[in-house]
């Protein structure tokens, strides 16, 4: 039996109205100054993989993170919903030194 993960990690305490992604405390790695939750893109891949039983084949058997996609589709875009409620503290989802989310306003669109 796959061992559970639960929405919060202990290690942190996120602001009253900080938005979570549902059972992936495992994937949490920190606060913003705010309290927002930090969440690591590959302890969130590895969640899926490990707890929700995400497979890696494609329809070839070609090696492909079906995690990875589903975070992309489903958490990702689910996210980018939420983003419009007032006083939501959206989390931040960090790939090593890359912030996946919340996307970083592009400069080049200010000038025009």
């Amino acid at each position: 039996m796959k061992k559970e993960c639960p929405d919060e990690n202990p290690a942190y305490r996120p602001a009253d109205g900080a938005i979570l992604i549902s059972r992936c405390g495992c994937a949490i790695v920190g606060l913003t100054e705010r309290g927002a939750v930090v969440y690591d893109m590959q302890l969130l891949i590895e969640h899926f993989h490990e707890h929700e039983g995400m497979g890696e084949l494609d329809e070839e058997g070609e090696e492909r993170s079906t995690a990875t996609e589903w975070i992309a589709y489903n958490v990702i875009r689910g996210l980018e919903y939420l983003s419009g409620q007032d006083n939501a503290l959206m989390p931040v989802i960090m790939d090593e030194e890359f912030q996946v989310f919340p996307y970083e306003a592009d400069d080049e669109a200010d000038d025009e």
